[in-house]
């Protein structure tokens, strides 16, 4: 997360974060330079370069420039309610329906990939939430985008527009996550189970003894 933000910063020219000189975090020199900046994000001088060559290659990248990012507001805020309960939403662009996200991830960025990285770190959930946002806010068919850029050289880049399956499984992964903070509210039990069960392996179990 602190490295996207990196990315994101630079990306949007932003000047929120600082560059700390001291290579071993633990010196007090280190520790007193943290805390003369609290609240800024900390990138060491390896950390600036790598985000610095995501930001080139995004902006190198075809088909991010056919999404014309300089005509979006970028970290627009979305607000609403579902089932009762408030959602808000910082989507990093978003104008006339369409909603625009940045993503580094350590890994490739070929569909196949990425699309594990979707349903892992709930990534269409997001999509979906941000998507009923935006309807909520007068937007009648709002379309939904991600910007994938590997954190390792060669910072490959990948632009993937999401479909109705993914955002039919993010709304329904969103309602069970609601489902959930309800309960909460009305302090319920909210886990696995309430009580003790035998454990059933699965099959793979053993199999290499």
């Amino acid at each position: 997360m602190r490295f996207g933000s990196a990315v994101d910063c630079l990306l949007k020219n932003e000047n929120s974060y600082v560059v700390n000189p001291h290579e071993d975090g633990r010196t007090k020199a280190a520790k007193d330079f943290k805390a003369q900046h609290a609240g800024k994000l900390i990138l060491n001088p390896q950390e600036l370069e790598k985000a610095q060559g995501c930001v080139e290659a995004i902006r190198k990248s075809k088909a991010v420039q056919e999404l014309n990012l300089g005509f979006l507001e970028p970290d627009y805020p979305l607000h609403g309610e579902y089932d009762g309960v408030k959602l808000k939403g910082l989507p990093d662009y978003f104008f006339a329906s369409q909603l625009i996200d940045l993503k580094t991830t350590s890994g490739p960025v070929d569909p196949l990939s990425f699309a594990r990285t979707v349903d892992s770190w709930h990534y269409d959930l997001q999509a979906a939430l941000y998507c009923e946002l935006a309807r909520q806010n007068g937007e009648t068919l709002p379309t939904f985008t991600w910007i994938v850029v590997e954190s390792d050289p060669p910072f490959d880049v990948a632009v993937y527009h999401a479909t109705d399956e993914i955002f039919w499984v993010g709304m329904t992964k969103l309602k069970l996550a609601i489902g959930n903070v309800k309960r909460a509210q009305n302090h319920e039990i909210v886990g696995v189970c309430e009580g003790a069960q035998v454990l059933t392996m699965p099959t793979w179990y053993g199999k290499n003894l």
